[in-house]
C-alpha cells in the first residue's frame, strides 16, 4: 500500500481555532507572515507523529482544558462552548483512493503504536531552534557534552545497521533498574547479567552511530562552510558509555553516556569550543552535525 497525506484538520490547538489543509501533491511549502500559524502547524505535525510512540493516553494532557500542559487555543477556550481540541490526519491510498483518518484528542489516542504512523515518525526529520540553542548553551567551564541534546533530537530518528531501534534499546536501560521485579538468587543474577549486556550493546550501537555522524559532519562542513575559513577546521564527535557494573542493589553502578564534541583549528585542539567560537561558527557546526545525522541514520 502506498498512502500519501491527503488532509490535515486541526481544531482548537495552539494558533488554530479551526484549520483544514488539503495536500494536492508530494511536496508542500508553507509560508506566511509572523503569527500566521506556521509554527503551530509544525507542532501539530510533531505532536501527531510523536504520539505514536508515546504511552497510551499520554497525549490527552495537550487537549485537556484543565491540564498544565494543554495546547488549546486561548480564543476558542474563551467561548461559552469551545470545540474539543483535536488533530486529525487523513491518508489516501494511491491505488484504491481509500481514505484512512487518524485522530488524537483528549479521549482518542488513535495513533498509539500504529505501525504506519511509527514509520512516518521514524522517517520524519524535525530541526528546530532548540537544537541550535542546546548546541551552544554551555558555560565556559563545562565539557561540551551534547548527549542530552542527542538523546532528544537525534536518537529518536536513528536506526542501527542491525535494523534495531536505538531509542528502544536506550529506554530498556535508562531507568537504571536492572532487577525491577526484585528477583533473588539465580533469577536476580540473570536480571543483572541481562541488564549489563543490554548496556554494552547500546554502548557499541551508540559508538557506531556517533562515529558515522562525525565523519559525515566533517564532510558536510567541508562542502558547505569551509571555503571562507582562514584556517582548517576539523570537528569530531566521540561517545563514551553508558556503563554498568555490580550484581546487587548495593553494588550496582550506572554511568550515563556522553557525546563529546570537539574541534581542532590547524591541528590545534580547542578544549572549550563554546568560549572560542562565535555564534555563527557554532551554528555552522551544529548544522553540519544535524544534517549529518539525517544523512547517515534516518532510514
Amino acid at each position: 500500500m502506498t498512502s500519501r497525506l491527503h488532509r490535515i484538520e486541526i481544531t482548537n490547538f495552539k494558533a488554530f481555532r479551526g484549520f483544514t489543509l488539503q495536500s494536492e501533491g508530494r511536496h508542500l511549502l508553507v509560508y506566511g507572515a509572523n503569527g500566521s500559524g506556521k509554527s503551530s502547524l509544525y507542532w501539530a505535525l510533531y505532536t501527531f507523529l510523536q504520539s505514536a510512540c508515546k504511552p497510551r493516553n499520554s497525549i490527552a494532557k495537550y487537549f485537556d482544558p484543565v491540564a498544565n500542559e494543554k495546547l488549546l487555543n486561548i480564543h476558542e477556550q474563551a467561548d461559552a462552548a469551545p470545540r474539543p481540541g483535536e488533530i486529525a490526519f487523513t491518508f489516501r491510498d494511491q491505488a484504491t483512493k481509500t481514505d484512512t483518518t487518524y485522530r488524537i484528542n483528549q479521549t482518542d489516542h488513535g495513533t498509539h503504536r500504529d505501525p504506519f504512523i511509527l514509520r512516518g515518525d521514524l522517517a520524519s526529520d524535525f530541526i528546530t531552534y532548540r537544537f541550535f540553542f542546546g548546541f551552544s548553551d554551555f558555560r565556559n567551564s563545562e565539557r561540551f557534552n551534547i548527549w542530552p541534546l542527542f538523546e532528544k533530537e537525534i536518537l529518536p530518528f536513528c536506526v542501527d545497521t542491525s535494523g534495531r531501534n536505538p531509542l528502544d534499546c536506550w529506554r530498556a536501560i535508562r531507568r537504571k533498574n536492572p532487577n525491577p521485579s526484585g528477583s533473588r538468587g539465580v533469577g536476580g543474577t540473570r536480571a543483572f547479567d541481562s541488564f549489563h549486556q543490554k548496556t554494552t550493546d547500546f554502548s557499541r550501537m551508540l559508538s557506531g552511530i556517533v562515529d558515522a555522524i562525525s565523519t559525515s559532519a566533517q564532510q558536510f562542513y567541508d562542502d558547505h562552510f569551509a571555503a571562507d575559513d582562514p584556517a582548517r577546521v576539523t570537528l569530531a564527535l566521540k561517545s563514551n558509555g553508558p556503563t554498568s557494573s555490580g550484581n546487587s542493589g548495593t553494588s550496582f553502578r550506572f554511568t550515563d553516556p556522553t557525546v563529546q564534541f570537539g574541534i581542532q583549528i590547524d591541528g590545534q585542539t580547542i578544549t572549550r569550543p563554546q568560549s572560542f567560537l562565535n555564534e555563527a561558527k557554532l551554528t555552522q557546526l551544529a548544522l553540519s552535525v544535524r544534517f549529518a545525522a539525517s544523512l547517515v541514520n534516518l532510514h
